[in-house]
């Protein structure tokens, strides 16, 4: 009949855990009881647990969000009878893609976490949250399309999440951008030209500065 792997931390859990009750069923998670649980690391590691193993996992891959895919993965490869320690490998192995929260090297000893591919408000709350794990901090975002009536809330919400989580300086790009700076306050910067905000950014970079550009 199957197996149904199952979000141990999703609010719909128990939901589809009923629906279920015909088939053998797994769950992964990092905030709830799981059959594959992890724990992560103030270091960035992710400690992976299945039944009376536990196995450290460096993943190339930031965020929570990585994190529980990786757990999905596992729950996934441990129903097919695949070793843990062989799991742990090919999750090592992972290299980011580029424009999905991939680190590249920047002046002065900064870290760009390029995460260009897409944007929307998922995504960029997710990002933050990496950022937010690191010290002298700056936010680039770029205006978010296709988001329908709410476009100025949700882009006031990213700005207000920046600040929440104590980002350092935010630059905005485009008339909605705007907005979220305006949010997110006093070390906020709005620009209509490229070139503008990088000359600005350039100016006020210092040494390990981390930089999440988001568009």
């Amino acid at each position: 009949l199957g197996v149904a792997i199952i979000n141990a931390d999703d609010t719909f859990a128990d939901y589809w855990k009923d629906s279920n009750t015909d088939r053998k069923v797994t769950t992964f998670g990092i905030n709830n009881e799981a059959t594959i649980s992890g724990r992560l690391l103030s270091d960035g590691g992710l400690m992976i647990k299945a039944g009376s193993d536990e196995v450290r996992a460096n993943l190339k891959l930031l965020g929570r969000h990585n994190a529980l895919n990786a757990l999905a993965a596992t729950a996934v490869s441990t129903a097919l009878g695949i070793k843990l320690e062989i799991i742990i490998e090919g999750l090592e192995s992972l290299q980011p893609v580029k424009g999905r929260l991939a680190p590249v090297a920047g002046l002065y000893n900064s870290q760009i976490l390029d995460d260009t591919y897409n944007a929307n408000p998922d995504s960029a709350v997710a990002a933050l949250d990496v950022l937010a794990q690191r010290k002298n901090t700056a936010f680039v975002l770029g205006d978010m399309g296709e988001l329908g009536s709410d476009t100025i809330k949700m882009h006031e919400s990213i700005g207000e999440k920046a600040k929440d989580v104590g980002i350092n300086r935010m630059y905005c790009l485009g008339d909605y951008s705007a907005k979220a700076c305006n949010k997110f306050g006093g070390n906020g910067k709005s620009f209509t030209e490229m070139d503008e905000l990088l000359s600005s950014l350039k100016e006020d970079m210092t040494e390990n500065m981390t930089i999440l550009v988001k568009g």
